[in-house]
Parts: C-alpha cells; sequence; structure tokens
C-alpha cells in the first residue's frame, strides 16, 4: 500500500456501486418517514385556523393538550385535523337549550 493511499481509495468499483446503492435507499426511506411541508403547520397558520392566539397554543402544546410537534413549533396536519373532530364544540342548538336551563344547571 502506497503511504498516501487509505482503505478508501482501493475499493472496487463494484463496492463503490452497491454502497452508493445503500446510500440512496437510505435517503428515500429517511424522505418518505418525514413529512413534507405541505403536511405540515405552523403556530401561526393554526392560530388563525382555531382563532386563538399563539400563546394559547404553545400553552396547549407544553401541557400535552396538543398533537406532538415534528419540527420546531410545526404539527402534522394529519394529527391536528383529527385532534379537531375530537373536540367537541357545542352546536348552537345546544347552546341555546343550555342557555334556558337555570343558571345552577348550565354545561357552559
Amino acid at each position: 500500500m502506497h503511504p498516501t493511499d487509505t482503505p478508501y481509495t482501493r475499493l472496487h468499483p463494484d463496492d463503490i456501486k452497491l454502497i452508493a446503492e445503500e446510500v440512496v435507499k437510505l435517503l428515500t426511506e429517511k424522505q418518505a418517514s418525514t413529512p413534507a411541508q405541505s403536511d405540515l403547520i405552523g403556530y401561526d397558520e393554526l392560530a388563525a385556523m382555531l382563532s386563538v392566539k399563539k400563546q394559547t397554543l404553545m400553552n396547549w402544546a407544553s401541557s400535552g393538550k396538543l398533537p406532538k410537534t415534528y419540527t420546531r413549533g410545526k404539527f402534522s396536519r394529519k394529527a391536528i385535523e383529527q385532534w379537531i373532530q375530537m373536540q367537541h364544540v357545542p352546536s348552537a342548538i345546544e347552546l341555546m337549550q343550555d342557555l334556558m336551563k337555570p343558571k345552577g344547571k348550565r354545561r357552559y
């Protein structure tokens, strides 16, 4: 072995091809498991969508009320949509019925 040679300078071209294929495979798998930007929603967009302050969302996230974030303040759009569907939002009829009840028995 020449003094300037490293173990990597002596790789056979077939070995290099196999390594390259493995790297491409790993990168493809990582890319598939990472949500695309369009699949993520930030605090500002979510705050506007829910008509709440950004700080409220940050409090909800830190207390575990919101689904976990993927990366720095970004939520999975799908997880948020599922979370919203699971929240009970009273209908106008429910609110009116509740207002008709005596004061001590109101739900809202």
